[in-house]
């Protein structure tokens, strides 16, 4: 029977993966083992067989399991279902001032660190029989289409712990790290947990395991240091059409402060940042490949797309990849997409389709520009909505499921719905009842005038102003 993470006592000396992991949760995780004088082996399971996968891991040899969650028995990012933690690998064997230290020192500095910097004291640390592994639990596994968020957060912490040796390599959601209670053949060390954190702090809470979690909002916005708003003015800023936009927004702004605003939705203050989240930059183009993924699924290419489609889906889907910067691998996971556009393809087609972005992101990589319209610009590919919504022939209708891929006019229809939700919330009357009741209003005026009864007593009687009840009286 799966033992849920909210109900498992955690015997942190074993059962480390139970933190993160919920065998009642659907998706898969991964295992990499490393036998002895062998070849690394890796497999993947359902979640409901982690109790029974760990009871047969051998603690002699080196052993690995994924941090993240997946919906197919590949631990590819494009496979990403959710992510349940977030983590920082410490090679502290590569600094020198950590080198040689016990392990007790070791998290003693890192946790002093973390104090000293403004940092979230971490869940879970474990001593991975060379360095630490540390592990902020979230309170809620969050959805893959919340990667690029995520991911920047592992930036962040990465770039921050870099004094204590954070490896740079290893902050992606593929990424397999040690089981607890299993052997490090080059130290001959076992794995094991060194510190757990027992009291809630920086909007932690504490769950019923007894093990401490963020949620990923409060955690993101104590890590990150910009909000949406922020990075989306520096993009702007940076538009070829900055001098009519920064008009054109004064003219906007000068409206708005003569409305009422209804709270809710994405607004901010002065005085605040209300509600708005971090803007990553990468979420985009995130974003966008589901959307692609998306429409074939409403497509119904289960097989693959059909002849003559598969290229531009392929390549476009390689453009935001590139885009993304998730992986350093993009052919590796661009070979994963296949199986979804280009089941039949060899890898030489695909490398072919993509060719010219690999470059372009390898260019890009190395620092390299290209001049666009007198000035240097990044030479990856970059799309405009109108232009894939055009090449990719996506209908209005489809437009309804797509999360980015929208035109001028859908995205004027969702802000009307939007209007109508968040009027509803605020206890105004839905249109049609609004209608209604000005349709019975009419009807009685127009009764009470036709008793005899003056306009400022109709307007009594109505709870209305004159003018309107001599409006309602009108033919």
């Amino acid at each position: 029977m799966a033992i849920s993470t909210q109900q498992h006592a955690v015997a942190f000396e074993q059962d480390e993966p139970y933190a993160y992991h919920d065998p009642q949760r659907r998706g898969f995780f991964s295992l990499l083992v490393k036998p002895v004088g062998g070849r690394m082996q890796q497999t993947s399971h359902k979640l409901e067989y982690l109790p029974e996968v760990l009871r047969q891991v051998d603690r002699t040899q080196d052993t690995w399991i994924s941090q993240g969650e997946f919906f197919k028995p590949n631990r590819r990012l494009v496979n990403l279902w959710r992510m349940p933690v977030v983590f920082v690998d410490l090679d502290t064997y590569n600094v020198a001032e950590l080198t040689g230290l016990p392990v007790d020192s070791q998290l003693a500095r890192l946790l002093r660190f973390c104090d000293d910097d403004g940092l979230p004291e971490p869940s879970i640390v474990v001593y991975s029989g060379r360095g630490l592994q540390v592990k902020w639990l979230l309170s809620g596994p969050i959805p893959a289409s919340a990667l690029p968020r995520w991911q920047a957060v592992q930036n962040e912490l990465c770039q921050r712990l870099l004094a204590l040796g954070a490896d740079t390599n290893a902050r992606d959601a593929s990424r397999v790290l040690r089981v607890v209670d299993t052997m490090h053949s080059k130290s001959a060390n076992m794995v094991r947990v060194v510190h757990w954190a027992a009291t809630p702090t920086m909007g932690a809470s504490k769950l019923a395991s007894g093990l401490i979690a963020y949620d990923f909002e409060v955690l993101s916005s104590s890590v990150l240091p910009l909000l949406r708003d922020d990075l989306a003015r520096l993009r702007l800023e940076r538009d070829e059409q900055r001098m009519q936009w920064q008009q054109e927004k004064a003219a906007r702004d000068a409206r708005v402060a003569q409305l009422t605003v209804i709270s809710g939705g994405k607004a901010a203050t002065k005085e605040g940042h209300g509600n708005l989240r971090q803007f990553v930059r990468s979420q985009l183009a995130w974003d966008r490949i589901a959307d692609i993924r998306k429409l074939a699924e409403l497509r119904g290419w289960t097989h693959g797309a059909p002849d003559g489609h598969r290229d531009l889906p392929l390549f476009l889907c390689a453009c935001f990849l590139a885009e993304a910067m998730l992986t350093r691998d993009i052919e590796s996971e661009l070979l994963e997409l296949a199986r979804q556009f280009a089941p039949t393809w060899s890898a030489a087609d695909i490398r072919s389709c993509a060719a010219t972005v690999y470059s372009r992101a390898q260019a890009a990589a190395r620092g390299e520009t290209v001049e666009f319209r007198g000035r240097p610009v990044d030479p990856r590919y970059r799309w405009r909505n109108a232009t894939l919504i055009e090449r990719l022939g996506i209908t209005p209708q489809e437009e309804r499921e797509m999360r980015t891929l929208v035109s001028k006019a859908e995205k004027r229809r969702r802000s009307v719905v939007r209007s109508a939700e968040a009027r509803l919330v605020a206890g105004c009357q839905p249109r049609a009842q609004w209608l209604e009741s000005v349709e019975q209003r009419r009807a009685s005026a127009r009764l009470l005038r036709a008793q005899g009864l003056s306009y400022p007593r109709i307007a009594t009687e109505l709870g209305v102003s004159v003018g309107a009840a001599h409006a309602y009286c009108k033919q």
